[in-house]
């Protein structure tokens, strides 16, 4: 028969070992959850593709995605983008009004900041930190304020299309087109198209 020191001892046995599993487990999830995310979602690849051919090392991107390149039809960008498929365009097209947030799966090894309209407002309109950084310390490092379309995909997810927008001042900004390909397991730029300037 088991004296109650022994039965006391046995239990206290079992909540510490089980004390210990649970904060193995809690260790395990620290560390599984601080790795950074790595996505073979297509359209990250392809954002991320874009921003890491730009200079700066810090790179502030649209939180949402913005109707950009809506001016166009297919017979008359295809005349400028020789390569660009029929259901790449119509698939662009059927997402572009409809917008969709962006989260931090970007593949590139820029600083990368997420921020909505009001975030971009607030952040520029005083010389405050945002961000844990002096934005206009840091002005002439970051590329300007890069705002994404939707992406088009043609049926075989072998071709892309994506319109973006970088304003890099009042009156200094861009919009492309940019054509990609799948190939080798990477998505390569085929074509771009400049569609406006400010």
């Amino acid at each position: 028969m088991l004296t109650i020191k022994t039965k006391y001892t046995f239990f206290l046995k079992v909540y510490i070992m089980k004390d210990r599993i649970g904060m193995l487990i809690l260790i395990c999830l620290i560390v599984w959850s601080c790795k950074p995310i790595k996505t073979d979602n297509p359209d990250y690849q392809v954002y991320s593709t874009i921003l890491s051919s730009f200079e700066a090392s810090t790179l502030i991107v649209r939180k949402y995605t913005k109707p950009l390149g809506n001016d166009y039809d297919y017979s008359t960008l295809v005349q400028k983008m020789s390569l660009l498929e029929e259901d790449t365009f119509n698939d662009f097209m059927m997402k572009l009004n409809i917008p969709d947030t962006l989260d931090y799966l970007f593949t590139s090894k820029k600083q990368i900041f997420l921020m909505t309209d009001d975030e971009i407002k607030k952040a520029f309109s005083s010389p405050k930190e945002y961000f844990g950084i002096d934005l206009y310390k840091k002005i002439g490092m970051i590329q300007g304020i890069t705002t994404f379309s939707r992406i088009g995909f043609n049926k075989s997810r072998t071709q892309a299309l994506v319109c973006d927008w970088t304003q890099t001042g009042e009156l200094g900004g861009s919009g492309y087109f940019s054509l990609f390909e799948w190939k080798h397991n990477k998505w390569k730029l085929k074509q771009s198209k400049l569609f406006g300037i400010s």
